[in-house]
């Protein structure tokens, strides 16, 4: 079974896979098509938001109720999210996962949802165990200045949503792959150090 989950897959061909200076998507399209045919307003901003969203590195710090706490590497910000996977996480965990903004802040629902399948980034060597949040942060230090976009901010947005290639992230979790459970996926090692990933070429899990 593939480690690209089809939660994961369907939004990286809908909302990421862009194309051109204006980075279109089959997203944008479906948005400029709703507008010009009056679409409901309510499931157009659906669509802008889903369109807007993008994988991110999180930092797992806990539950509260039935939400788990997630904080983002770089933006720093916190997050209520419920899990729909039902994976609800272990302490020192990094998730790799797609945050949803909230479409109708007006209900004011205090919390998001971690869309995707989680993807738990850790260290495989005779094990799976957990990564260390300051190498993650190392790895965004040395690749976000290859995005060419001066803002720290804007540049690590860029990055999760598009890669520094078409392929970038998909192929990252394939040679990252170590191991599933229903609800969640386990990935080890770095993109850019094909020495730490399972099955990048030459390695062997």
């Amino acid at each position: 079974m593939s480690p690209l989950t089809t939660s994961y897959f369907f939004c990286w061909g809908v909302f990421d896979s862009a194309v051109g200076k204006e980075k279109e998507t089959l997203g944008t399209v479906a948005i400029d098509l709703c507008r010009a045919v009056g679409t409901e307003p309510s499931l157009v901003r659906l669509f802008e938001h889903m369109q807007a969203s993008r994988m991110g590195l999180y930092v797992y710090e806990g539950v509260v109720g039935s939400h788990v706490i997630l904080r983002e590497l770089i933006t720093e910000v916190r997050h209520r999210c419920l899990s729909p996977a039902g994976y609800m996480g272990n302490p020192g965990e990094i998730w790799f996962v797609r945050v949803l903004p909230d479409p109708f802040e007006s209900l004011q629902m205090g919390y998001t949802v971690a869309f995707n399948t989680p993807y738990v980034i850790g260290t495989y060597n005779k094990g799976f165990g957990p990564a260390d949040p300051r190498e993650w942060e190392a790895f965004l230090d040395r690749t976000i200045p290859k995005t060419g976009i001066g803002d720290a901010g804007n540049a690590y947005a860029h990055l999760l949503k598009y890669g520094l290639s078409r392929n970038y992230w998909s192929e990252y979790v394939l040679e990252a792959y170590v191991n599933h459970r229903h609800d969640m996926i386990m990935l080890a090692g770095f993109p850019d150090v094909p020495s730490s990933r399972p099955h990048a070429r030459g390695n062997k899990l």
